[in-house]
């Protein structure tokens, strides 16, 4: 190949010589070109009088490079045109019907850029126990850039309890800066090992061994997940709980040991002095959950907190 276009640059120059032109230029059929702009030097071969001449051919504009990966024709009368706006008529245009140019480029996959999505959320979320996940759903192709080193920068913009991110995802080509900036929305999830219902927890029921279980989940915006079964066995549900739920803390209650309208022992504490009363319940309640008492004898109400079967301590 290499000695065709030698030859053939020599039977150009004794062209141009004899027939006195400024210069001779062959359109290739096909070229990859890297930057945003074509011109002459990228779909042709250009030989001239000398180097000035054949470098000012070589530099004539011809149209903008089609995107990365794409391609475009280049007829060989817009290469005629252009080089007579420039050079005048003492050129002669040869070759191809037309130039096929391909834009060169470098592929970045989606999976790539999902990943550094990744790396930059779990950043964010440094400190918080569990496994990051990102899921991004307008993330359905590949990336063809400009040729050359890319790197792909990712910027947190904002973040919800919720796990929705917008993200900024900048890729840059050295040598060419930022070409192409993407804003995008992130599902974000934190994968950790917690307790889950097995199956559906009527509201009111006590939760058994085989109600739950540890199974990773995702806790993304939970507050008080547990993952100790001992923890939730033997307690109460407050409200209804599915099959697959994450059971948190605020899902449960103690189981009632002071019903309303039981008799109880109620312990007055101020300061250091402690009076204990008779009285009744007027609330019902697991330990550690406050109630109302009325002590026998006495009018008004007291607010107190369970703390064993049958008591109920009141700080005055």
């Amino acid at each position: 190949m290499v000695e065709e276009v030698c030859a053939l640059v020599r039977v150009m120059g004794v062209l141009s010589l004899l027939l006195n032109l400024k210069g001779v230029v062959e359109v290739r059929r096909e070229v990859e070109v890297e930057g945003e702009r074509v011109k002459v030097g990228d779909v042709a071969v250009v030989v001239a009088r000398d180097a000035r001449t054949a470098k000012s051919i070589a530099n004539i504009f011809l149209r903008p490079s089609p995107p990365p990966g794409a391609e475009a024709f280049v007829p060989r009368t817009v290469v005629t045109g252009r080089v007579r706006e420039r050079v005048g008529s003492w050129v002669l245009v040869v070759g191809a019907v037309a130039a096929k140019v391909k834009r060169a480029f470098t592929l970045v996959s989606r999976e790539e850029v999902r990943r550094k999505i990744e790396e930059a959320l779990a950043s964010v979320l440094r400190g918080r126990e569990g496994r990051v996940v990102v899921e991004v759903p307008s993330l359905a192709k590949d990336f063809l850039l400009p040729k050359g080193e890319v790197k792909v920068e990712v910027g947190v913009k904002s973040l919800s309890s919720t796990g929705w991110a917008t993200v900024i995802v900048s890729f840059k080509v050295k040598g060419k800066g930022v070409v192409k900036r993407l804003p995008l929305r992130a599902k974000v999830l934190l994968i950790r090992r917690v307790v889950v219902a097995r199956r559906p927890i009527p509201m009111g029921s006590k939760v058994k061994e085989g109600d739950v279980e540890l199974a990773e989940a995702n806790i993304m915006g939970k507050e008080g997940v547990l993952d100790d079964l001992k923890k939730v066995v033997g307690r109460v549900a407050r409200r209804p709980i599915r099959a697959g739920e994450v059971v948190t803390s605020s899902l449960l209650r103690p189981p009632e040991v002071v019903r309303r309208g039981d008799r109880v022992r109620v312990i007055l504490r101020s300061g250091g002095v402690v009076v204990q009363l008779l009285g009744k319940a007027l609330d019902g309640g697991g330990v550690g959950e406050k109630v109302r008492v009325r002590i026998e004898g006495r009018r008004g109400e007291f607010l107190g907190r369970v703390a064993a079967k049958g008591e109920v301590m009141v700080e005055l």
